[in-house]
């Protein structure tokens, strides 16, 4: 189980990592009990999931879900699996969809009353030594030595934060980046503190990566700040996509000459993991500790103009084009 944020992640990279080791991986959003039986009820509808005798192919999506959990407790065909639950709310609303057998179970979740079902993978937030090592895994060019520096300096903080400040690093490519990364980082905590709040060392990336992208790609920083307007749900990549979104982002970016360029967009946004990519649902999420950051700094006439921005492009998605969810 991954607890906290930077949480999936991690649960990624665990995939990414041990894949070979399992026969079958499966990927479930669990934010609700409907979404984690329709995943598990695809599982159930593969042409090697055997099939009860006397229940169709055609079987309901609750029925679909069982015989899939049902499977996996045998072990066969898949001898070994794993099944990821993303984004697992409360206990009691997967109660009966958690899967047992020679399989393994990893959950990303929010609630700590998962703690109490098995043991986390990863601290919610991760210690100098830990950080180190996962900066240098995001960055191997990163020197060891200037790891440790920004790690100490950085403290006790979640992983998506360390994936903010190696994505900042990545793109920077120079010898002293650790130095103007920290030098950025007190700056902006300073202003904060004059300002009259006090600094948090799990936003300051975040505040530090938005900042960047503000001045490197105004249309990027536009985009997140949509996306921001309009969480905690995802905008569809579609909709993203659109001649409506082209014509609201090319007033930040003459270059956006056409729909192909936003794709570019969306990549500076994943690259400084402001926004990650939900393939199951083909749209575009932010964390919340960002849309916290970015909401924050909304200046009044950004404010002002984001709602109309956002609803022109879920209107014409709605018109007949796109389906923005």
């Amino acid at each position: 189980m991954t607890l906290g944020m930077g949480r999936r992640q991690l649960a990624i990279e665990y995939v990414h990592r041990f894949r070979a080791d399992y026969d079958l991986v499966w990927w479930v959003p669990a934010v609700t009990r409907n979404l984690a039986a329709t995943a598990l009820a695809r599982l159930a509808r593969r042409p090697d999931c055997p099939r009860r005798p006397g229940l169709p192919w055609t079987d309901g999506v609750d029925a679909a879900a069982q015989r899939a959990l049902g499977v996996l407790q045998t072990g066969s065909p898949y001898g070994r699996w794993l099944v990821v639950y993303d984004d697992a709310t409360d206990p009691d609303a997967l109660a009966g969809l958690l899967p047992s057998g020679p399989g393994r179970t990893l959950l990303t979740a929010r609630d700590a009353k998962w703690e109490k079902l098995g043991h986390p993978l990863v601290p919610e937030r991760m210690g100098p030594k830990e950080s180190a090592e996962l900066l240098l895994g995001r960055v191997p060019s990163l020197d060891p030595v200037a790891a440790d520096d920004l790690a100490t300096a950085l403290g006790e903080v979640p992983p998506l934060a360390l994936d903010q400040a190696g994505g900042w690093l990545a793109g920077a490519g120079a010898e002293n980046a650790v130095g103007k990364y920290l030098a950025g980082l007190m700056l902006g905590e300073k202003g904060r503190e004059a300002g009259g709040t006090g600094p948090d060392a799990s936003e300051g990336p975040a505040r530090f990566a938005e900042a960047a992208l503000r001045k490197s790609s105004p249309a990027a920083h536009r985009l997140l700040q949509l996306c921001c307007r309009f969480a905690p749900l995802s905008l569809s990549l579609t909709a993203i996509r659109s001649g409506a979104a082209l014509d609201t982002l090319r007033s930040y970016d003459a270059s956006l000459v056409d729909v192909s360029r936003l794709d570019g967009l969306v990549a500076e946004l994943t690259r400084l993991c402001l926004a990650e990519i939900d393939t199951a649902g083909d749209s575009l999420r932010v964390h919340r500790l960002v849309q916290r950051v970015v909401m924050a700094e909304l200046a009044p006439e950004e404010r002002e103009t984001a709602l109309p921005d956002l609803y022109g492009i879920l209107n014409a998605a709605a018109a007949g084009q796109e389906d923005p969810l």
